[in-house]
């Protein structure tokens, strides 16, 4: 598959991705989340970046938003999330991004175990919900 600008993309289910995600924030992988020197520093709200985009099968759609509310209502309660917002793209149908800001790596981590997000993945997952992640860090010229 290729998206509009060429670049070819890969649709895997969203629990390989989620899988791959908590792998990649455990210890022996931590080194890859490590900020870049251009990246804000770490006392900025909002350390590591989580861009998120799910694609709906259209059947699902308002089942996927009932799920998204409840992990959106529920993420936005953990100390180490300093922002989680929902994106519903005007000329994009079925599709959704998340923009998840967190403290640091190990917030990341921490909201990967929480029950909300379980329930979510797995929801997600049995509606067939595909998912593509940024992980991303702020950059602030000065």
């Amino acid at each position: 598959d290729r998206d509009v600008t060429g670049v070819q993309t890969c649709a895997l289910p969203i629990y390989v991705f989620f899988r791959l995600s908590a792998l990649l924030a455990s210890a022996p992988f931590a080194c890859l989340l490590a900020r870049p020197a251009h990246a804000a520093t770490s006392t900025d709200p909002g350390s590591l970046y989580k861009l998120v985009t799910y694609t709906v099968p259209a059947q699902h759609w308002q089942e996927f938003l009932a799920l998204a509310e409840i992990n959106a209502h529920a993420s936005r309660q953990e100390p180490g999330i300093t922002s989680f917002t929902l994106l519903l793209p005007q000329e994009t149908p079925h599709t959704a991004i998340a923009i998840e800001a967190y403290k640091d790596a190990a917030a990341s981590v921490a909201h990967q175990q929480t029950p909300h997000f379980h329930a979510f993945v797995q929801g997600a997952q049995k509606l067939g919900v595909q998912r593509s992640l940024i992980l991303a860090d702020r950059y602030d010229p000065r």
